[in-house]
């Protein structure tokens, strides 16, 4: 959730839900990184729904899992969305790139580049 949504959540009204997806960014901080939500008495206050999920909930994932791919791959054909990749080069490099794609530090798609083209 970005900064604001919950100002809009709870500025929509009593009965309101909302996704939270910021969440994720947190994953993978230490417990004394994390920072909280503020307002979050006004979920009470305003009777308001806060719902987690997770791609493979039953219900989602396989709802939208063919719409997703075909699109998906069109518009990486067509260029209207770009993959971004963050390459490790050469085979002697592979556990360094391993590593590193598990601490967090490559963004996007982990790739090995074994040969150039």
């Amino acid at each position: 959730m970005r900064d604001g949504e919950f100002d809009v959540a709870f500025a929509t009204g009593f009965g309101a839900w909302w996704a939270d997806r910021r969440q994720i960014s947190q994953y993978n901080l230490p417990p004394e990184e994390r920072y909280g939500v503020k307002n979050l008495f006004l979920v009470v206050t305003k009777r308001l729904t806060m719902c987690g999920f997770i791609v493979s909930d039953p219900g989602f994932w396989d709802k939208y899992a063919k719409e997703h791919q075909e699109k998906m791959q069109q518009w990486l054909a067509d260029g209207s969305i770009k993959a971004k990749l963050d390459v490790t080069q050469g085979i002697d490099n592979a556990a360094e790139g391993l590593v590193g794609m598990l601490e967090g530090k490559n963004f996007g798609k982990a790739v090995l580049k074994i040969k150039g083209e």
